[in-house]
């Protein structure tokens, strides 16, 4: 039985200008303001959707999408994000954190 051995290709880099972006036959545009994660070994998940009210200690989300990535292109997503924010931020100055994100990382790091 012979096996064979898979061989990572180098890629040669590609300009922004290089890529030709198309809309598909499935793409929309909607608005964000509620976001949600959850992450496996082999993917990120990020759930994207819209609080349509508030009130008497409960709100209402409506999930309007869910976008699967390898860990590879949620990094990337993260460093992109983070450049624009900041680029956001020294025009516009800081963008008010709307959670404690201090008491998120705490919580997030009690199940390490």
């Amino acid at each position: 039985m012979s096996k064979s051995i898979a061989v990572k290709k180098k890629h040669t880099p590609i300009s922004l200008d290089a890529i030709k972006f198309v809309e598909g036959p499935n793409y929309y545009s909607f608005y964000c303001n509620n976001t949600g994660f959850n992450v496996s070994v082999v993917d990120f998940v990020m759930y994207l959707g819209e609080i349509l009210e508030v009130g008497d200690g409960r709100a209402t989300v409506e999930r309007r999408a869910r976008v699967t990535m390898s860990p590879i292109q949620a990094k990337a997503m993260a460093v992109l994000l983070n450049h624009n924010i900041k680029a956001y931020e020294l025009q516009n100055g800081p963008i008010r954190d709307s959670i404690d994100i201090p008491a998120l990382e705490l919580k997030l790091n009690e199940g390490k």
